[in-house]
């Protein structure tokens, strides 16, 4: 554990973002004065940070190839693209071994191009292991940061082969835990692989499923249509084009082979239809994902929902909202299910973790309305 270290133990933040404002968040929380805690930002967002006193340290991003002899660990948690301008500076600014070692690691949604990039940094003392947490949300910034964001998701760590049993994993294995995620240990390329397939080509088709929505004539009668299935399908389409630019230049070619596979698989979907064979499609389907884990976020992080039954008449939306509201529980989605005139209807709520999803139905029900978990 990080407590039977030095008294003072030296961990940087490199970029004050979401994820890595809400690392440095966690690590207080859980380490308290046990680490001296670095930033390294942009001036604007330091002087955010400055105001929380979550850090000893501020420098602006320039000043990291300096203090390296005084870090024992540094995350880099800027987009894909800085994260690689920064390790190309920390190794053109080494002319000899750091005289302690040092841990560097980073939040990067791909890995292969990142860890080609670090290869070298042994040599000066340095052990690079490639992290990517699996979670986040539509938010970003360091105002949105929550030292919570963490809990239950798994958090990929991609060291080099020969680093698979060296204790500096084991090290920065062990303070991942303590902050709430589940460490997974995978082969950079392979964990490039699996996120093309699981998370970038999803990204794709909500994008040009909704672009195709858009092409057709009665577009308009469709958006309305789209309220169910379809909207919930196509939830990450509104995702900011500036947090994947870097995630599809450097994982092209697994996007490519898993875009000819899945259109390879609508091919013979058709065929399928055609020859009446598409149940046994639907058949395995539903027994693959019922195997999917329902307790850990992953690539894409998931929504905990719940469906609320209410009366059709005014001040109910309010009524719900307020309930929530007055205990702090943010509700990440929400849709109208079914509404039937003067009578009643579904409201379909999100929330961003299972805990909030659990306190909204005790807090719902214990005020009299009629609610369900939805799975």
């Amino acid at each position: 554990m990080l407590q039977q270290l030095e008294e003072h133990y030296n961990i940087a933040v490199a970029g004050l973002g979401l994820l890595g404002g809400s690392l440095a968040k966690i690590l207080r929380k859980k380490y308290g004065n046990n680490i001296n805690l670095w930033a390294f930002s942009r001036e604007e967002t330091l002087e955010k940070a400055k105001r929380f006193s979550l850090f000893d340290h501020y420098y602006l991003y320039d000043n990291i190839p300096k203090y390296l002899e005084k870090i024992d660990i540094l995350f880099l948690c800027t987009p894909i693209s800085v994260i690689i301008d920064l390790i190309e500076k920390i190794k053109s600014s080494l002319n000899y071994p750091l005289k302690k070692k040092l841990i560097i690691s980073d939040i990067g949604s791909t890995k292969k191009t990142i860890m080609e990039s670090a290869i070298g940094l042994s040599n000066y003392n340095i052990t690079f292991i490639g992290g990517h947490p699996m979670t986040g949300s539509e938010f970003s910034g360091f105002d949105y940061s929550d030292p919570y964001i963490f809990e239950n998701s798994i958090y990929v760590l991609t060291p080099y082969k020969d680093d698979l049993e060296s204790k500096e994993l084991k090290l920065l294995s062990s303070i991942i835990e303590n902050i709430g995620a589940k460490v997974l240990v995978l082969d950079y390329e392979l964990h490039d692989r699996l996120a093309a397939m699981i998370s970038h080509l999803p990204q794709i088709i909500a994008v040009e499923l909704v672009n195709l929505l858009d092409g057709e004539d009665d577009s308009e009668i469709g958006r309305t249509l789209a309220a169910g299935g379809f909207r919930d399908l196509t939830r990450i389409a509104s995702s900011d084009f500036r947090i994947w630019k870097d995630i599809i230049d450097t994982n092209k070619d697994n996007i490519f082979n898993y875009i000819d596979k899945f259109i390879q698989k609508l091919e013979e979907a058709k065929n399928k239809i055609n020859s009446n064979l598409i149940e046994e499609d639907f058949k395995r389907a539903k027994s693959v994902r019922d195997l999917i884990p329902k307790d850990t976020r992953g690539f894409i992080s998931p929504i905990w929902e719940l469906i609320v039954r209410v009366p059709d008449k005014p001040g109910v939306l309010y009524k719900i909202s307020k309930i929530l509201s007055d205990e702090n529980i943010n509700i990440k989605d929400i849709s109208v299910v079914k509404i039937r005139e003067h009578e009643s209807g579904s409201i379909k709520l999100g929330f961003e973790t299972k805990y909030d999803r659990e306190k909204a139905y005790n807090l719902l029900t214990k005020n009299g309305i009629e609610t369900i978990i939805r799975e």
